[in-house]
């Protein structure tokens, strides 16, 4: 936990990184949390480069030999044996961002697995370290992963404190079809679906 620390304090910063900790700690006595849900079908914007910005999608080889600590504590090597993608942001040759896309289902801690059928995908969790944000990074990764996937939707979600993330896949066409709420209280866990089908959940 201490490991993902440091790495947050120098990818998102140091008050990023407190929060993670008092999240990571708080939930053993107390967690709430919301969740929106998206869907985008065709997006509202095109793909435009950015000068000196390059996407790539990367085989779990070059993951594993590439110095993107912020990258390696999501739960990669296991996304990529249940199928996942990775597609890595360089700017000016340095791994600064990422987005994975997930097929079949993806799966939220503490509530279980959204599903998805045959022709829609999971897209994120996204990141772009925060030296280059506002630099419309996100909203790039984001165009270039959907243009490539080909698929017929796209869902997403985003925690409602994170208004940043709401803005940017709202902005490209993302519209939200529900909200997941999670109240958990020494061990005691209530989930709230509002909107969504419960058939595309499957709570563990």
């Amino acid at each position: 936990m201490m490991r993902k620390f440091f790495i947050y304090c120098e990818s998102d910063g140091f008050k990023s990184a407190v929060v993670f900790l008092r999240k990571t700690l708080c939930r053993f006595i107390f967690r709430k949390s919301k969740t929106y849900f998206y869907a985008v079908q065709k997006v509202s914007m095109e793909y435009k480069p950015i000068e000196g910005y390059e996407i790539r999608e990367l085989p779990l080889e070059e993951v594993e030999s590439l110095h993107f600590p912020r990258l390696k504590v999501c739960n990669y090597k296991k996304w990529f044996a249940e199928g996942g993608k990775v597609y890595v942001g360089f700017y000016n040759g340095v791994p600064v961002s990422y987005t994975w896309t997930h097929f079949g289902k993806y799966h939220f801690s503490g509530l279980g697995d959204f599903l998805m059928g045959n022709s829609e995908c999971w897209i994120g969790p996204t990141f772009v370290h925060r030296r280059y944000r506002g630099l419309g990074l996100n909203r790039a990764q984001l165009l270039y992963q959907i243009a490539n996937e080909h698929l017929s939707i796209c869902y997403g979600s985003a925690n409602e404190s994170n208004i940043s993330s709401i803005k940017s896949i709202e902005r490209i066409g993302f519209k939200k079809i529900g909200s997941v709420s999670v109240l958990e209280i020494l061990g005691k866990k209530k989930v709230y679906i509002d909107g969504l089908d419960v058939n595309r959940i499957r709570q563990i």
